[in-house]
């Protein structure tokens, strides 16, 4: 049974739908996602694999471009456009269905900060959408220990509304230490306390999912 949220309201107003003679950057930016696969997956068979695993396989919706880069450009047209978002849930929609994945992980990040609430009111969107199906949606969430947290990367990851718009969230508490970083542990331990300590604050405790690296750097 998929956990129980509050409907959203706090969906602000959206630009007009795309047409073929538009030029602005941001209708541009939503023709180039809707002329590309708007889902990121290295499993064909996913059905297969679920139940020869007993594994319960998502899918994973992202705003990386082809050169692996994470698009702010690419996140506010799709945030500020409606119709842009209801071809985009068309597609996830008849992809879930086709390889049977069991649910959503919207992982938007460099999400510009003026679109917080702009975010939360697309993932509640899908949220209803999924449901419907009986498919739950989890969205990841930049590693934050306060609110008031500055940067490209945190500031519209707001934890309290996005953990009502999704049926769960998921903490992305690792990358402290990377390849370009200073030496030191992928995931510490005391900043992922402090993670977790900031996220029961303000989210439900028992739709959250912990973020754990399975992997190392030389």
């Amino acid at each position: 049974m998929l956990p129980v949220v509050d409907t959203c309201t706090n969906k602000k107003p959206i630009i007009g739908p795309v047409h073929e003679n538009d030029t602005n950057d941001n209708v541009n930016a939503i023709k180039n996602m809707l002329s590309k696969p708007p889902v990121f997956s290295a499993f064909e068979s996913t059905a297969v694999r679920q139940a020869r695993y007993g594994a319960k396989s998502l899918m994973h919706l992202s705003t990386l471009t082809p050169e692996g880069n994470f698009s702010s450009e690419n996140a506010a047209a799709l945030l500020q456009n409606d119709r842009a978002q209801s071809a985009l849930l068309a597609e996830i929609l008849q992809t879930m269905a086709k390889k049977g994945y069991y649910g959503l992980d919207v992982d938007f990040e460099y999400v510009p900060p003026e679109l917080r609430e702009d975010y939360a009111a697309f993932v509640c969107r899908l949220r209803e959408a999924l449901n419907a199906e009986g498919k739950p949606v989890v969205a990841a969430l930049a590693p934050k220990t306060s609110a008031q947290q500055r940067g490209l990367l945190y500031e519209a990851h707001d934890y309290a509304l996005l953990s009502k718009a999704a049926n769960s969230v998921f903490l992305m508490t690792y990358e402290w230490g990377y390849t370009y970083g200073e030496p030191q542990a992928i995931a510490p331990l005391p900043q992922v306390r402090a993670v977790l300590d900031y996220a029961l604050s303000v989210t439900a405790g028992e739709n959250i999912f912990l973020g754990a690296p399975l992997y190392a750097y030389d």
